[in-house]
């Protein structure tokens, strides 16, 4: 009985450590957050925004594993045990509803975690799936030296890694062709799609994290001013923005 009850306890810190870091993860990555949203949300300086934002991330995943200060944890689970030991039988039955109530609540945390882990991990399979699926059955041409990806299945332009996909459906004229493989390229030559996946991978086990959803969120927006730009440094702005809208 008492060695099941302090596995039990040393288990509990465990859980606790780990809620812990999570939490210490959410606050650093929040501060950083904040900080761009402040001074570099509004600024072109387009790749530095970029390095800070895929940067801060590490930061704040590494920055908590550096020394996690969870003193009051180590001193509640220390009485904890020195309770289990040192108590008469009624102090006993005490402590095991008490601890029986806390690993009911953390078993929750931890079914809600592992849920929206398993969802988040089968949709970046279904996309991944799909994309392969799309590619291999679309129609491939090379298109400017670009290799192109023509299907039904695909509804705007985009692009991942080294592919363009484009809607079979739709028509363009010459010149929005061309604008279009241009700014796809940037994506490319830029390596965009290496943040996308990166941050998709963390956001599968850091997906509670709040702040990492709007990371992602301005890291997209970021890759799309970053296309923007260089298309329009070569083709004119007039011209561009004529052909956004």
């Amino acid at each position: 009985g008492r060695v099941a009850r302090i596995d039990q306890t040393i288990k509990e810190k465990r859980h606790m450590t780990i809620i812990a870091y999570f939490i210490q993860t959410s606050v650093c990555m929040g501060i950083f957050y904040a900080f761009y949203c402040l001074f570099l949300k509004s600024e072109t300086t387009f790749q530095i925004n970029r390095i800070y934002l895929i940067s801060t991330v590490f930061i704040s995943l590494i920055f908590p594993l550096i020394k996690i200060p969870v003193d009051f944890l180590d001193n509640s689970i220390s009485d904890g045990v020195a309770l289990v030991i040192n108590s008469d039988s009624s102090q006993n039955k005490t402590a095991e509803i008490i601890q029986h109530q806390t690993f009911n609540w953390i078993s929750v945390i931890l079914v809600i975690y592992y849920a929206g882990a398993m969802f988040y991990l089968y949709r970046f399979a279904r996309e991944i799936l799909s994309l392969r699926k799309i590619r291999k059955l679309g129609n491939q041409v090379v298109l400017q030296g670009h290799n192109c990806i023509l299907s039904n299945n695909v509804q705007t332009p985009f692009s991942f890694f080294k592919n363009i996909y484009l809607p079979a459906r739709q028509q363009f004229d010459e010149t929005e062709l061309i604008r279009i493989i241009q700014h796809e390229s940037v994506h490319i030559s830029e390596k965009h799609s290496i943040d996308n996946i990166v941050l998709e991978l963390i956001k599968i086990v850091f997906w509670i994290n709040p702040f990492i959803h709007f990371y992602q969120r301005r890291m997209k927006e970021l890759h799309e001013f970053i296309a923007d730009a260089e298309v329009v440094s070569n083709e004119g702005r007039d011209g561009y923005c004529n052909f956004l809208i």
